[in-house]
């Protein structure tokens, strides 16, 4: 019996990656911005662009692995903003062009509310390790659909671009 659950939850995995698979390494992808940060940050996992670490040595510093880490400096690199703030920092945070990235120690009503929270701020919010548990997921999921810009999920983790003016999109990566 544990073999036959086993198989079943090996295919439904593979189905998943079916989805990823349609913009992998940036095919099918029709924004320029959204290819670049294929391109330059999600397909980049070892090498860090540019001189800036500050945010990959405080997201390692807060156990993200280093994969995750180097893609999302290099991400954040390419966004354009000018700072970032971690978790609980964003109450104290006012302005435009902020990385508001969200890692597991954010309760998930946090992740439902972003929405209400960013306002009407022009910045990025990502969400590391959206499937970490179910509660969290679903959360994730909810943020998504509530969301009136470009999104995308590369699965360690999703951006959420906030009053970029750009289409509704949600991109699988």
């Amino acid at each position: 019996m544990k073999r036959v659950a086993q198989r079943i939850a090996r295919v439904v995995r593979y189905g998943r990656t079916l989805g990823h698979l349609r913009h992998y390494r940036g095919y099918g992808v029709h924004s320029p911005f959204v290819y670049r940060v294929v391109r330059e940050a999600v397909m980049q996992k070892r090498e860090v662009a540019g001189d800036d670490l500050s945010l990959y040595e405080r997201l390692r510093s807060l156990g993200v692995n280093r994969r995750r880490a180097v893609q999302l400096q290099n991400f954040y690199t390419i966004s354009g903003c000018s700072r970032f703030v971690v978790d609980d920092e964003w109450s104290a945070s006012v302005g435009d062009d902020v990385m508001w990235i969200v890692t597991t120690a954010t309760a998930p009503e946090v992740i439902e509310a972003i929405e209400s929270v960013v306002g009407e701020r022009k910045v990025v919010v990502t969400i590391v390790y959206p499937r970490n548990n179910s509660a969290r997921y679903k959360a994730t999921r909810r943020a998504i659909g509530e969301h009136h810009g470009l999104s995308f999920d590369n699965i360690g983790f999703v951006a959420l671009l906030c009053n970029d003016k750009r289409q509704k999109q949600h991109i699988y990566i």
